[in-house]
């Protein structure tokens, strides 16, 4: 009997550390699962932060289009202002757009797969915006020449036009491009995160 009850007595005090050996490798998943999700909401802070910079720059264009297109010296017809400010809207729409649909990390294993896809599904989404983004400025830039060598009566002064016009395009171009690449990568980051 005494040999039982001894087995009973360590097969009871197995169980008990069994159990707070179970409880605190529980509370060690949860708060993985929560510094995992607290870096993710970290980057995806980060990637929507981006997006206020071309909500910023697409209404400053808007608010500023009508005054520096179609007073002197570009004096660029309406049709052409009221253009750029429509594309400008586009882009302001669809950039909300895609990062509405960017989910919000939450715990759970669950969550984390749903998390997954929009990241992905944004990643997708945001990397295919060139193939409208380029055509759009193209034809937009056709159109401003166009509208410039028409109302120009000083070839000298519209070629100085058209040189700061390409230089500011280019420099906006780049920040854009270093912003774009910056979300990009951040969607690396998580993805690849997620996938270990």
């Amino acid at each position: 009997m005494d040999n039982n009850s001894l087995d009973n007595k360590e097969l009871e005090q197995l169980r008990s550390e069994y159990a707070i050996l179970k409880s605190r490798i529980e509370k060690q998943e949860i708060i993985n699962d929560r510094l995992m999700v607290n870096t993710f909401r970290a980057k995806v802070k980060d990637i929507h932060s981006v997006s206020w910079a071309s909500y910023l720059s697409g209404l400053f264009v808007i608010a500023v289009a009508p005054y520096c297109f179609h007073s002197e010296p570009l004096s660029m017809s309406w049709w052409f202002v009221g253009a750029t400010d429509l594309m400008m809207l586009v882009c302001i729409y669809f950039t909300w757009r895609y990062h509405h649909d960017l989910k919000d990390p939450a715990p759970g294993s669950q969550s984390i797969r749903e998390f997954m896809e929009s990241v992905k599904a944004f990643k997708a989404r945001y990397q295919s915006w060139f193939r409208f983004s380029i055509p759009m400025l193209v034809v937009w830039f056709g159109w401003m020449l166009v509208e410039l060598y028409l109302r120009s009566e000083n070839l000298q002064i519209t070629l100085i036009l058209v040189a700061s016009l390409l230089f500011g395009g280019t420099v906006g171009g780049l920040i854009g491009y270093s912003l774009h690449r910056r979300v990009v990568h951040r969607c690396d980051e998580i993805l690849s995160d997620l996938e270990e």
